[in-house]
C-alpha cells in the first residue's frame, strides 16, 4: 500500500471518527446529553490520536519526494500550522476530557464551559484546513 492511500484511509477513517465524536459532543454542550460515556471518550480520543499519527507519518512519505519543493510553497506551510494546531489541541482534549464525562455541561464553570468550546472550534477549524489544502492546494 503506497502513502497516499494510507492517508486516505487514515483521513477517512478519523472523519468518521471525528463526526460522532463532535456529534455526542454537541449533544452535550447542548444538554441532550448528561454525560459521556468515560469509555466512549477514551476510545474516541485514541482513535483521533491514532488517525492523526497515521497521517503525518504517511503524510512525511508523501513529501519526501519533493522535499526542496514542498519547502518553497507557502500552502505547505499553512497545512503544517493546522496539523501543529490538531496535535496541540488533541494533547489539551485529552487533559480535559474528564470534565464531559464527570460533570454536565451546564454546571462546568464558564471557563471550562469556553475551553471545551474553544477546543472543539479548535478541532473543526484544524482538521477541515488540513483536509481543503491537502484536497485543493498541495
Amino acid at each position: 500500500m503506497d502513502y497516499k492511500t494510507i492517508h486516505l484511509i487514515s483521513l477517512s477513517l478519523t472523519a468518521l471518527v471525528i463526526l460522532y465524536t463532535d456529534h455526542e459532543g454537541l449533544q452535550y454542550f447542548r444538554g441532550k446529553t448528561a454525560l459521556l460515556s468515560k469509555a466512549f471518550v477514551i476510545w474516541s480520543h485514541r482513535l483521533v490520536w491514532t488517525g492523526l499519527i497515521l497521517m503525518i507519518l504517511s503524510g512525511i512519505g508523501l513529501i519526501l519526494p519533493q522535499w526542496e519543493y514542498r519547502l518553497q510553497e507557502p500552502t505547505f506551510y499553512v497545512k503544517m500550522v493546522f496539523v501543529l494546531v490538531l496535535v496541540m489541541n488533541s494533547y489539551a482534549i485529552g487533559n480535559l476530557r474528564y470534565l464531559a464525562t464527570e460533570r454536565p455541561f451546564l454546571t462546568l464553570s464558564p471557563d471550562e464551559q469556553k475551553t471545551l468550546i474553544v477546543s472543539g472550534v479548535l478541532s473543526g477549524i484544524g482538521w477541515m484546513g488540513a483536509a481543503i489544502i491537502g484536497f485543493f492546494f498541495l
